[in-house]
């Protein structure tokens, strides 16, 4: 499953590349070449081959609710590792996602019951 999605993504993404000069350019610099290959194994591959890794060990509901929190961590950790601050609409976003994964998390009964956690 792995070799066909990243297949079909290389052939998809093949015309905006520019093939000919990024392989040019690899060949003129050799640096270049392997900081093309680290990106493509340990920035790419790697994290793909991890996270297929980790859903074929858990049940495919908590999988949908982990894949809710990765924009959420994403716009949490640009906000404390690069100072980024997003708008009105991008922390009403974070409030929404938080208020979704907490919803949930909560068993059927108490979803239907309407009975809220205290989260603060």
């Amino acid at each position: 499953m792995t070799l066909y999605t990243f297949l079909m993504a290389s052939a998809a993404m093949l015309p905006l590349s520019h093939p000919a000069d990024m392989f040019s350019l690899a060949v003129s610099d050799f640096s270049m070449a392997g900081g093309i290959l680290l990106l493509g194994l340990v920035c790419t591959l790697l994290p793909f081959l991890l996270y297929t890794r980790g859903l074929s060990r858990m049940d495919s509901g908590k999988a949908s609710v982990l894949a809710f929190a990765e924009p959420l961590t994403a716009t949490l950790l640009g906000v404390v590792a690069f100072g980024e601050v997003p708008d009105g609409f991008g922390w009403l976003g974070v409030i929404l996602l938080f208020g979704a994964l907490v919803l949930l998390q909560m068993p059927q009964k108490q979803r239907k019951a309407g009975k809220i956690p205290n989260i603060l």
